[in-house]
Formats: C-alpha cells, sequence, structure tokens
C-alpha cells in the first residue's frame, strides 16, 4: 500500500480515526523509500528496525486479559498536529559557506562537503579546547 498520493494532513486524519495504524504507514513509507533510494539517493540512513519498533509502540495497547478492556493506548490528541504542508529550504547558507552549487554539486557530494566542514569544525573546538587547558 502506498500513501504517496496523500498529504501529511490526510494521513494525520487517516491515523487519528484509525483508519490506518502508525505500523502500516510506516512499513508504507518504508517500502517507497526502498523502491525510489536507488535512483533518488535522499536518505544517507534509514532506520527502518528503529521507526518499526516506534510505530509498533504507538499501535500497543494494554488490555485486560479477564474482559478484553483496552486499558491503556495512547491517545491521537496528543500526535502533532499537521500545521505546515509544505516545508521550503533556503540554500544561500550552503552556496555561501560550503560553495554548493545545485546544479553541479549531487547530493552524496554535498553530504561530503558538509561533513568535511564539520569535521573541520569540529578540530578547531577541540585544539580550542587543548590551549585552553
Amino acid at each position: 500500500m502506498s500513501f504517496n498520493n496523500k498529504t501529511i494532513e490526510e494521513l494525520h486524519d487517516l491515523l487519528v480515526s484509525k483508519e490506518i495504524s502508525a505500523t502500516e504507514l510506516t512499513q508504507a513509507t518504508l517500502d517507497d523509500i526502498k523502491a525510489r533510494e536507488e535512483a533518488v539517493n535522499a536518505f544517507v540512513t534509514v532506520a527502518e528496525e528503529a521507526a518499526l519498533a516506534q510505530a509498533k509502540a504507538i499501535d500497543e495497547k494494554g488490555i485486560d486479559v479477564n474482559t478484553g478492556k483496552v486499558l491503556v493506548e495512547v491517545d491521537s490528541k496528543y500526535f502533532r498536529p499537521c500545521e505546515v504542508e509544505q516545508l521550503l529550504g533556503d540554500p544561500t547558507k550552503a552556496k555561501t559557506v560550503l560553495g554548493w552549487n545545485p546544479t553541479k554539486t549531487s547530493f552524496p557530494e554535498l553530504v561530503r562537503i558538509m561533513v568535511a566542514h564539520d569535521m573541520k569544525f569540529v578540530k578547531k573546538l577541540y585544539l580550542k579546547s587543548q590551549v585552553m587547558e
């Protein structure tokens, strides 16, 4: 099952109304990632086991074995609201600080540049801490 044609708000409503479970939605999303990852290469790490474990925890219920009555379950009123339908980023900092050019730099190359930049920053912090000791 794929939910690609649904907005995040529609998915939220399906979860709240219990038409789908968190586990079903998570598994469908992971399946979509697997199907597209090679072409899109948008995910550095997919924590499939952790995502499914968290989804299953949301779906779990504490049921009285004698009566079958649900005693404890996650209340959907505590789900984060869907306040933003589309998030837009500003690539200015990646262009100016990292020298990223969106027409010439692939996503994996951008990740490499970002990690290299972070490592330089961490090294400076480390050296500064050694001087201050």
